[in-house]
């Protein structure tokens, strides 16, 4: 019973570190791509027309990295384009720790469920990387540099916490 519970706690914490992780990718990127403007109107979903951004507050932290209007646009249409795949990964991910929820609940963790977590999370982490590669690809060099920077001085300050 204890491994079990260690599963479901690791598994859970696992998966919130990802979808944390998502969370501040997307939104950044959405932010950039507006110019750091955001959209008026807060309160309709994560998704939705005015809400805080694609995939919620932080992101990517291309803020610091003076994109250009066409690089904006770029940014716009690579998050545009993912949308409906991160939203179906993100439900995923939901289902999966419910259920693994659930069956902590009735006193029997179920291991698949557990695994489902894991891979629900995986596939989410993999489609993050691979957005976040294909938006910085879009930057030049001295960009890119400034990006890093930021993502350095950002671990940096969560060090000294």
């Amino acid at each position: 019973m204890v491994k079990q519970q260690r599963i479901v706690l690791l598994a859970a914490g696992l998966a919130g570190a990802l979808m944390a992780a998502v969370l501040l990718v997307g939104a950044v990127a959405e932010v950039a791509a507006q110019g750091g403007q955001g959209r008026p109107g807060v309160g309709r979903g994560h998704f939705g027309p005015g809400g805080p951004g694609v995939f919620g507050p932080g992101g990517l932290g291309l803020e610091g990295a003076n994109l250009t209007e066409a690089q904006r646009e770029q940014v716009r249409a690579v998050v545009d384009q993912h949308r409906d795949e991160i939203r179906g990964l993100f439900e995923r991910v939901t289902q999966a720790r419910r259920a693994l929820s659930a069956s902590a609940e009735r006193g029997q963790v179920d291991e698949a469920a557990a695994s489902q977590v894991g891979e629900a999370s995986a596939a989410l982490a993999l489609a993050e990387a691979r957005i976040r590669a294909e938006v910085l690809q879009l930057l030049t060099p001295e960009q890119r540099a400034a990006v890093q920077k930021r993502v350095e001085e950002r671990a940096e300050r969560r060090r000294q916490k």
